[in-house]
């Protein structure tokens, strides 16, 4: 829900509202809330006693008795404190979700997402993953290592194995069954658990199933489908998102109520509104200000907040300026505004019934990969011997392919190694020569010159140069001290521009690089064609 949110941190549930459904338990009853009054959160209890000191740079609600918190610094690492604080897991981890149906994943320093319990013992590797989301239903969604190409989505069961393959443009999680998928042609349907699409694609997006309704677009057009694929409310609002058995929908930027048989229970009147969940009380921004209203549309806490959300238990939270508090039912401040910062997990939570930490990023970088195409010894299988006919029979060119001024000649551009790098193959040297032709008559002559392609002039030197991205950057070293592993019986020898180079007295290669960038020299000594260095 787009319009919803106007801080930092309502923009950032706008981002995930519209494609997340509201928990149908509703979202657990909180005793502990991450809140910062510096750099760093600490967690208070619901009369602001401070639980656990200020010591993270991030953290989650407890869930299951289970935080997930990052040590702060720029180089944190995340790992699961309990209730009081103590690590239960220790903090080692670059990247980590929340415990969901008991698995969370985590991914180390340059490994693939890894499936843990609430033990910290190690399940199963996602090792073909390179994003996948917490569990739902017994199933969790995962894009593979294809390049941005050939990158689809697909589903693992708790014991790792592949139970739906990857096959869609993008998927959601499991809700009641049912999971929301794109295809190629950005259309989006629904399919089950074997994978079978049950609602054909249509829709120009799509939420997850909630109580047996899911909120589509169609013709820029909000309307609720059934499990069958049926409409229930047509594509007639600027905005919808479930809210129980009722819809909370904007219209002429405005938000109201209505009932799914269409009678409107609230009229839109608000500039801005969250759902009322399993809650007896919404907030709603009228007036520049946010309150509160029961489930007949009536204020019981008006208007005064600069904005507000939704309760958990007999709190809720706000803001008075830039700072969080917390009020009770009645609208008064249990906790003072005092708070420069909240977890944007407690919101999901609260909100939502969802978590911030519900996705990891592999750190794996296939490295071997740039080995299997870069060949240092025989450049795309060139020597010494090699004329430039050669090259330009090998890769389909004519003579005028070759640029008569340019020493410097691509033969493959911008090919993809992997989903983390891609490279471009270059020869060097002048591949025409220069002929004289001699032309007018009598006691007026010239000569006039013309470059001509030369088949049998050797290159002076081949240019790899590999583009890195991902996963890939800044691991440019890493990659360049594989390659050297190549070089048997090199020695590397003094270069004056500071460069990596190499030499067995036969064949010279030098290694330079720039953030996502390595630009690789080859050169088989004894070539006499001389030219510019690229």
């Amino acid at each position: 829900m787009r319009a919803i949110f106007h801080s930092a941190a309502f923009v950032l549930l706008a981002a995930i509202f519209f494609l997340s459904c509201n928990n149908d338990a509703g979202p657990s009853e909180l005793t502990l809330f991450p809140v910062a009054t510096d750099e760093d959160y600490m967690f208070i209890d619901n009369k602001g006693k401070i639980v656990i000191n200020p010591q993270f740079g991030e953290a989650s609600v407890h869930r299951n008795g289970i935080a997930l918190v990052k040590t702060s610094g720029e180089k944190g690492v995340w790992g699961y404190i309990d209730e009081k604080g103590t690590y239960v897991i220790n903090a080692q981890y670059k990247e980590a979700t929340v415990f969901q149906e008991d698995i969370a994943w985590v991914v180390s320093e340059g490994s693939t997402p890894t499936a843990i319990n609430e033990k910290g013992d190690v399940l199963f590797l996602a090792q073909d993953a390179r994003y996948v989301r917490v569990f739902s239903e017994g199933l969790a969604a995962y894009r593979n290592n294809g390049t941005e190409e050939k990158a689809r989505w697909g589903f693992l069961d708790k014991s790792g194995n592949v139970a739906i393959q990857p096959q869609f443009g993008f998927a959601s999680d499991f809700h009641e069954g049912l999971c929301c998928v794109r295809n190629e042609e950005d259309k989006f349907g629904f399919a089950d658990k074997q994978g079978t699409i049950v609602i054909n694609y249509q829709f120009e997006s799509a939420g997850d199933f909630s109580n047996g309704h899911a909120v589509v677009v169609s013709n820029d057009k909000y309307g609720v489908i059934d499990a069958a694929g049926k409409y229930v409310v047509n594509p007639q609002y600027d905005e919808i998102t479930l809210d129980g058995d009722r819809i909370l929908f904007r219209q002429k930027d405005k938000w109201g109520w209505a009932e799914l048989n269409g009678t409107i229970t609230i009229n839109p009147q608000f500039v801005s509104a969250v759902p009322f969940g399993n809650n007896d009380l919404a907030a709603v921004e009228s007036g520049n200000k946010w309150g509160f209203i029961n489930r007949d549309g009536t204020f019981e806490i008006n208007p005064q907040f600069d904005r507000a959300f939704s309760f958990n238990g007999d709190l809720a939270l706000v803001t008075t300026g830039s700072s969080y508090g917390f009020v009770n039912r009645e609208g008064k401040y249990v906790i003072n505004p005092q708070y420069q910062k909240v977890s944007y997990d407690m919101i999901y939570h609260i909100v939502l019934g969802q978590t911030e930490y519900r996705a990891v990023e592999s750190d794996y970088f296939d490295a071997g990969a740039i080995l299997g195409v870069v060949n240092l010894l025989s450049p795309e299988g060139f020597g010494r011997e090699t004329t430039f006919g050669e090259v330009a029979q090998k890769y389909g060119k004519e003579g005028s392919d070759f640029e008569d001024y340019s020493s410097l000649h691509e033969m493959v551009e911008e090919t993809e190694i992997s989903a983390d790098a891609f490279y471009s193959f270059y020869v060097a040297g002048l591949a025409h020569k220069l002929e004289t032709v001699q032309k007018g008559s009598g006691w007026f002559t010239y000569n006039d010159y013309n470059w001509v392609f030369d088949p049998a002039v050797k290159p002076s030197y081949y240019v790899y140069r590999i583009y890195l991205r991902g996963q890939a950057m800044g691991r440019e070293e890493k990659v360049i001290d594989l390659l050297k592993e190549t070089l048997n019986g090199f020695e590397e020898i003094e270069n004056e521009e500071g460069k990596t180079e190499f030499s067995n007295g036969e064949q010279t290669v030098q290694f330079s690089y720039e953030s996502g960038r390595i630009d690789i020299l080859i050169e088989f000594n004894g070539v006499e064609t001389v030219v510019e260095a690229p």
